[in-house]
C-alpha cells in the first residue's frame, strides 16, 4: 500500500463518516465488504505498524498443505464435502468432520489462523465468512 493511499484512509476514517464506514458491519457476508474492510486495515498499518506480524498469507499456506500428501487429501476432501458451505448454503454434519479433519493434520492446522490474501482474498473471506456463520 502506498504511503499516500494509508494517508488517504486515515483522513477518511478521522471524520465521523469515515469512522462508520470503518466500523460497518458487511452485509451477508459480502466478500468485496470483506476483502475492502481487510485492505484497508492492511494499508493502514503501514502507518500504524502491523497489529500482529506472525500471521501467514494463506495462499503460501494453502500451497504448502497442496505439497504434503495428507493435507491436500484433506484439502480435497474439505472441498468436496463442505461445497454448500463454501456457497452460503449450510454446513452438515460431513462438513464439520472434514473441516476437524483437515485442520487435525501439520500443514491443515496452520489453514485456521492464516490472512486471506493474493488473487484469492475475496473468495477466501467469503468461505471464512460462510464458515464462521454456518459451522
Amino acid at each position: 500500500c502506498p504511503r499516500e493511499c494509508a494517508i488517504a484512509i486515515h483522513n477518511l476514517t478521522s471524520h465521523s463518516v469515515g469512522e462508520l464506514f470503518q466500523d460497518c458491519e458487511c452485509v451477508n457476508r459480502d466478500s468485496i465488504c470483506l476483502t475492502l474492510k481487510a485492505r484497508m486495515r492492511r494499508c493502514m498499518d503501514t502507518l500504524d505498524g502491523p497489529r500482529n506480524n506472525t500471521i501467514r498469507g494463506c495462499t503460501e499456506v494453502r500451497q504448502e498443505c497442496t505439497n504434503d500428501i495428507t493435507c491436500d487429501l484433506a484439502q480435497k476432501n474439505f472441498l468436496k464435502k463442505c461445497s454448500r458451505m463454501i456457497s452460503g448454503v449450510e454446513c452438515s454434519d460431513e462438513c464439520k468432520l472434514a473441516i476437524h479433519n483437515m485442520l487435525s493434520v501439520p500443514h491443515g492446522q496452520e489453514l485456521d489462523d492464516c490472512e486471506c490474501d493474493g488473487y484469492e482474498e475475496p473468495h477466501c473471506r467469503g468461505i471464512w465468512a460462510h464458515y464462521k456463520a454456518l459451522c
